[in-house]
Order: C-alpha cells, then sequence, then structure tokens
C-alpha cells in the first residue's frame, strides 16, 4: 500500500511539472501576442487566475479567452461600483460594447448617466402630460 502512495505521489509531481513547465510556455506565448497587439502585459493577479484554471494542452489562445474573461469581469465591476443604478442588462451589453473598443469605465458610466438622465427626462415629460390630460 505504501508502495502505492509513493507512486501516485511521484506521478501527481511529475504532472505538477508538466502542467507548470507547459504554462510557462502558454504564458510567455500569451505575453508575446500582448505585446503584438499593443495590449497590456499579464501582471500577478491574472497570472494566478490563469494558472488556477490551467489544464494541460491548453493553448495561448485558450489562456488569452480567460484573460479576457479575467479583464471583463474586472472592468465590469468597476463600472458596477461606479454606476450603482440602472438596468444591468444594458449596462452588461454597454460594458461589452465599450471594453472591446478599449474605452474606460468612466467612459461607460458618463453613457449609462446620459442614457438614464435622457429616460428620466421623458418620463417626466409623460407624467407632466397625463397630470395636464387629468386637470379639468
Amino acid at each position: 500500500m505504501e508502495w502505492l502512495r509513493a507512486v501516485f505521489r511521484k506521478m501527481t509531481r511529475w504532472l505538477y511539472m508538466k502542467n507548470s513547465r507547459e504554462f510557462e510556455v502558454q504564458i510567455e506565448h500569451l505575453n508575446g501576442l500582448l505585446a503584438l497587439s499593443e495590449k497590456d502585459l499579464l501582471d500577478v493577479d491574472e497570472t494566478t487566475f490563469l494558472a488556477e484554471r490551467y489544464v494541460l494542452g491548453m493553448s495561448a489562445f485558450d489562456l488569452a479567452a480567460l484573460l479576457w474573461e479575467f479583464r471583463f469581469g474586472k472592468f465590469y465591476r468597476e463600472v458596477l461600483m461606479l454606476c450603482p443604478d440602472g438596468d444591468i442588462e444594458e449596462i452588461k451589453s454597454l460594458c461589452k460594447q465599450f471594453y472591446r473598443s478599449g474605452k474606460s469605465a468612466r467612459e461607460v458610466v458618463q453613457e449609462i448617466r446620459n442614457r438614464t438622465l435622457v429616460k428620466r427626462r421623458a418620463v417626466s415629460k409623460d407624467v407632466q402630460q397625463m397630470s395636464s390630460d387629468v386637470e379639468p
């Protein structure tokens, strides 16, 4: 039974080492892709996020998809903290649109506030119209 544990530990250690070597290669490849596309290189938090989700055999493009998910999630949380009111689906849609085009979270918040202001004005006009219709 002890020999079985020893074999299991060796196999686990071998898989971990193979996994970490391959991960490092894919991270270097991903950083190269990011540099070519003039995007920010990976930071420690992003690398940790990717390492926790890495599976043996993933390509740099698979990691890029995970990285997009991480960076978009961070962007989306920032927008939600800056703009706590509004339609969540509209906010998420605007976030995706603005994130893809490289805009900042503050620009998304400004757009949301502008749209909310327009909606409030329209509602206010409707209420005034309804109240003037009701009065004799």
